[in-house]
């Protein structure tokens, strides 16, 4: 199956919401306790990616399609973390998710490679983001695609991992 990477659109909304709804409950489970995997439904999601996708500030959002349907997404934007932009990560992957039935075919290192591209076009250097630690499918894909740990934090009671990319 072909896949399409294409920009986000707000009437993407709810296609995105479901992806991260599924991504949530298929990558955390047994990561994260059940009460916070269950906070995020659909409906929640759906408005808090509509008042992203319509807002004016706008972070890159690009989706990937699979048979005409949204199976994964990307968000990126400028460094929110201050201690990984004084390292030089001035761009942040903020959310990469793809659903299960659509892993191992080459669409979350698409959605990955986009979004360091939009990145690099507005015009931030070096990208890292935050996995959680006990996440080693995430970690084994971000080695993969050439990243490596810069910074380690402790969050709501779960250590999560920094991985950075140069410029």
């Amino acid at each position: 199956m072909a896949h399409i990477i294409r920009l986000a659109s707000a009437q993407d909304a709810a296609s995105i919401a479901r992806v991260h709804v599924t991504a949530w409950q298929e990558s955390y489970s047994g990561l994260l306790p059940q009460a916070m995997i269950a906070e995020h439904d659909v409906a929640s999601r759906t408005a808090m990616w509509s008042s992203i996708l319509n807002s004016p500030r706008v972070p890159h959002v690009s989706v990937a399609l699979e048979d005409d349907e949204v199976r994964g997404f990307v968000a990126c934007r400028a460094q929110g973390d201050a201690h990984l932009r004084t390292m030089g990560f001035e761009g942040e992957i903020s959310a990469l998710y793809l659903v299960r039935r659509s892993k191992g075919r080459g669409i979350g290192r698409a959605l990955f490679r986009e979004a360091c591209a939009a990145l690099k076009a507005a015009g931030h250097e070096g990208v890292a983001l935050w996995v959680l630690e006990a996440n080693q499918p995430a970690r084994g894909f971000y080695e993969a695609m050439g990243g490596r740990p810069v910074a380690l934090r402790e969050e709501d009671g779960l250590t999560e991992v920094a991985y950075g990319w140069d410029a």
